[in-house]
């Protein structure tokens, strides 16, 4: 009986270890991956750039696909138009 007691005694907290060294394995991982492909230009252009454009139009215009006038000519860009009635419209041209 008192082997059994030091066995577990001693074996106490190993599971603890364990999980923190498969963590820390795992941040390390991650760590060593983002650094690489933040010094990669290749993914910078292929994955980060498209996403970043798409969240700046989507969030500045309300559409990923219109351009304003900072980026040199407007295209597609939500325009006013006046009818024959005397009220006004706000519509996205077709052309996009």
């Amino acid at each position: 009986m008192a082997r059994r007691r030091t066995r577990k005694r001693s074996e106490s907290g190993q599971s603890m270890v364990e999980y923190l060294l498969v963590l820390f394995i795992i941040v390390g991982a991650v760590i060593v991956v983002s650094r690489l492909l933040k010094s990669s230009r290749f993914f910078y252009e292929n994955v980060t750039k498209p996403i970043v454009a798409y969240l700046r139009y989507n969030y500045k215009y309300g559409s990923p696909r219109v351009q304003g006038w900072d980026e040199g000519t407007p295209k597609g860009h939500i325009q006013v138009t006046e009818p024959a009635g005397t009220n006004f419209r706000i519509v996205l041209p077709k052309d996009i």
